[in-house]
């Protein structure tokens, strides 16, 4: 079994059996990052991934956005390997194969800033590891915005990128709050 696949195991055991308090302590301080971030403010279009109770909640940073007049994509799988972002609209969303939230196929539209998901990053390299489909990895190669990606502290670890890996411009790291120090 290669490496990354074991990584991606062991993370996702790990993100299931996360205490509670601990990760909404974390998506607290994460989200706020996010949301003070300069390209968060220059952006107007924000692509979003919809959540799975496992993963980091996106949906206080979607009711945040949209309270501040920004238009929201979420991704929807069009097919083998291809992925593409359309407008959020709450009323308007289907549960995929996958049991991930998806828009109902509208206006495609090309976010000017991505917040990436992933299972494991590394923060000097800026390549993460994400569920294995590559549908990341296939949009990144071809979109010329900015990508962000918001991580626990234990999703930090060195990858070894391969040759269709794609980076994130900036991932951000749980490194405690002011009552942690």
């Amino acid at each position: 079994m290669k490496r990354k696949e074991i990584s991606r195991q062991a993370m996702l055991e790990h993100l299931k059996k996360q205490n509670s308090l601990e990760k909404k302590k974390q998506e607290a301080y994460l989200s706020s990052k996010f949301l003070e971030h300069e390209q968060v403010f220059k952006a107007q279009k924000i692509g979003l991934f919809m959540s799975m109770p496992f993963e980091f909640d996106t949906s206080y940073l979607i009711k945040e956005l949209r309270a501040r007049g920004k238009d929201i994509f979420i991704p929807r799988v069009m097919g083998p390997g291809k992925m593409a972002f359309f407008p959020y609209e709450p009323d308007k969303l289907i549960r995929s194969k996958f049991g991930i939230l998806e828009p109902r196929v509208s206006q495609e539209g090309v976010p000017d800033l991505l917040l990436v998901p992933g299972l494991v990053f590394d923060g000097e390299s800026g390549y993460r590891i994400g569920y294995g489909g590559g549908f990341y990895d296939r949009y990144l190669s071809h979109f010329k915005g900015s990508t962000l990606s918001l991580a626990f502290d234990f999703q930090r670890d060195k990858i070894q990128a391969e040759v269709y890996d794609e980076r994130v411009d900036e991932i951000f790291f749980y490194e405690g709050s002011e009552e942690d120090k």
